[in-house]
């Protein structure tokens, strides 16, 4: 951890020269650490190192950090209310991955209501004011991506945070449930190529989350292993139908042409076979699908898309759970990796499964 001496040492000084309250993040950038590390640290949560700890109270004390009481007194006052942020990003217009996040939501939900407390739809949040007008007892956040803001915004004001999947900026932090990607990828490449495939292309996304990058890193491991080369292609994470059918075409002028998609999200999936349908290419004679995230649009595709589910119900009744005792401060078991199932279909057996 660099010296505190070094760098911006001076942060509570405006521009105009007035004197500024000293934030979670003035901590962070002048003791090298995550905010959400910071966070633990002085508010005694968390798992941080002890002489992490040490050095970041020295710090906080150096720079004269003082904590936001009203935030504190907030938190203190249990409102019964969990909070959850399905995405922090604007610009898809939508709730990324609409069916996993949906069957999250619910499954969260009933297991919330189980324990006698609501569970709210909590817009994007970008900003330590934006999460202090909302202050839940504690927050689930999906779609969790690197640098993510809204982990920075509730680290800021002390409020528990469980992750759906692990925060790719802290990966020491072990409050997150989801799932075992790399198996899960394999899991999905091995039935492809058990069905026959020989030229397995993945089409992934731009989002710098964990299951993305994992999904990705075990593709390009699994076709090490078998000499083959990887043949990896980026949707953007808004995973528009142009977007797709865009990449999709230029997969398709591969030599040779892959004769397999592993797509990573039930939206590209659905896009591929659509698009394969409109070029007269049939699905899975001339090309296999199967999707990394199953849900209602998977399963009802003309053919049916072979799918990971998974089970996102789960993960979201363990997150609550995980949250819970966490605003109890229990020291209990994590992080929690629900187990996804393979749903074969049509798309790479030929099998009607209606």
């Amino acid at each position: 951890m660099p010296n505190a001496s070094n760098g911006d040492r001076n942060p509570t000084s405006g521009a105009n020269g007035r004197s500024q309250r000293v934030r979670i993040r003035d901590v962070a950038r002048a003791a090298g650490a995550a905010q959400s590390t910071v966070s633990n640290a002085i508010n005694g949560t968390g798992n941080v190192d002890p002489h992490t700890r040490d050095r970041i109270l020295e710090v906080a004390a150096e720079l004269g950090y003082v904590p936001n009481r009203n935030a504190r007194s907030l938190r203190t006052d249990r409102a019964g209310m969990l909070g959850i942020v399905l995405s922090t990003r604007s610009e898809a217009g939508e709730v990324a991955n609409v069916s996993y996040n949906l069957r999250l939501a619910g499954g969260a939900s009933r297991a919330a209501f189980r324990r006698q407390n609501a569970l709210t739809l909590l817009p994007p949040v970008r900003t330590p004011e934006e999460a202090a007008h909302l202050v839940p007892d504690g927050v689930i956040l999906a779609d969790i991506e690197l640098d993510d803001p809204a982990r920075a915004a509730f680290d800021v004001i002390g409020v528990p945070i469980v992750t759906i999947e692990s925060d790719p900026g802290n990966p020491h932090e072990s409050y997150w449930v989801g799932a075992d990607t790399p198996t899960n990828t394999r899991t999905g490449l091995d039935h492809l190529m058990a069905t026959g495939a020989k030229t397995i292309a993945y089409m992934g996304t731009d989002s710098t989350g964990t299951w993305s990058a994992q999904s990705a890193t075990a593709y390009r491991a699994w076709c090490e292993e078998r000499g083959v080369e990887p043949i990896a292609i980026t949707v953007p994470r808004t995973q528009t139908v142009g977007e797709c059918a865009e990449v999709l075409r230029e997969l398709l002028e591969r030599e040779p042409r892959p004769d397999a998609i592993f797509a990573l999200t039930e939206k590209i999936a659905v896009t591929v076979v659509q698009q394969l349908g409109d070029l007269n290419l049939s699905v899975p004679r001339d090309i296999r699908v199967l999707s990394g995230s199953d849900g209602d649009r998977a399963a009802q595709a003309l053919p049916s898309i072979s799918a990971i589910d998974l089970h996102p119900e789960e993960v979201g009744a363990a997150a609550v759970a995980l949250l819970a005792e966490l605003i109890e401060g229990l020291d209990t078991e994590r992080p929690r990796i629900i187990r996804a199932t393979l749903n074969a279909r049509e798309s790479t057996t030929g099998r009607v499964t209606r």
